[in-house]
């Protein structure tokens, strides 16, 4: 009877100790539907980037090895700006899965954290909106140039407005930084670096 009682005192207090004892911190905030738009936001912003990377880099790239080949291609060939816009797609792709996979396992916080500075980077947002200007002047552009040739089928009409585009988003990347250059303004990551004082003052709580 001893051995019974004492036993059974012994297991109410652990299972008192158990009860009193704080819980162990989680190791990520919740997920929540904000958390959720932010990951989309920062993908969709990784994507846009590898579009206007590539954009940047595949034209030269493609000409380059054209010449290589001995069948030199113009900027107006559908089969050139067939292989741009092929290569900006690819560009977009592999941007955007990149930061899905960086993003998986992160504190939801900073995810949130990235989302709010990639909205409130000026940098940023200004490319982004030269990149939507441009991309349809440069399609139509590279339409009015291929109308003086031989009609090249509705494909060709497809690959030359969409391969005009990546031309433009290619284009806009350095004359955003001409623009900053005139007005003197230095381009720096530190503003990416840091988080945002507004972030940081709505996440106090």
């Amino acid at each position: 009877f001893y051995y019974l009682m004492s036993s059974s005192a012994t297991s109410t207090t652990q299972t008192a100790a158990k009860d009193t004892s704080p819980p162990p911190p989680a190791p990520h905030a919740p997920w929540t539907e904000a958390t959720s738009a932010a990951h989309t936001a920062v993908a969709f912003h990784a994507g846009v980037k590898g579009v206007q990377a590539f954009s940047l880099l595949a034209p030269p790239v493609i000409l380059v090895i054209s010449y290589l080949r001995k069948k030199p291609l113009s900027l107006s060939s559908p089969t050139f700006l067939r292989s741009c816009y092929y290569s900006a797609s690819v560009g977009a792709g592999v941007s955007a899965l990149a930061a899905v996979g960086a993003m998986r396992g992160n504190d939801p916080v900073r995810i949130e954290d990235r989302q709010y500075r990639l909205a409130h980077n000026e940098g940023q947002l200004a490319v982004d909106r030269l990149s939507l200007m441009f991309a349809p002047v440069a399609s139509v552009l590279c339409l009015a140039l291929l109308s003086r040739g031989r009609a090249p089928g509705v494909r060709g009409l497809v690959d030359v407005a969409l391969g005009g585009a990546v031309l433009g988003v290619g284009a806009s990347v350095p004359v955003h930084v001409v623009i900053q250059k005139m007005r003197g303004e230095r381009m720096s990551v530190e503003g990416m670096k840091t988080e945002v004082e507004g972030f940081k003052e709505k996440n106090k709580e």
